[in-house]
């Protein structure tokens, strides 16, 4: 990844995280929770991804 990509990926994730967690509020914990899991998991399969190789796209069947 280039620079760039990594500044703009960086500046993705901390503005995700900016309004992910201002919209929470009003959200209960267990609300809260599945958001979470969800975005770790997202993270990590985009990790994994990352690592092997992957595209981060879906080829065509």
């Amino acid at each position: 990844m280039t620079s760039l990509g990594t500044a703009a990926a960086a500046a993705a994730l901390c503005a995700a995280l900016s309004f992910g967690t201002a919209g929470c509020t009003g959200m209960n914990r267990t609300q809260q929770g599945a958001l979470s899991g969800t975005a770790v998991g997202a993270l990590a399969g985009a990790g994994i991804s990352a690592i092997a190789g992957g595209s981060g796209t879906m080829a065509p069947s």
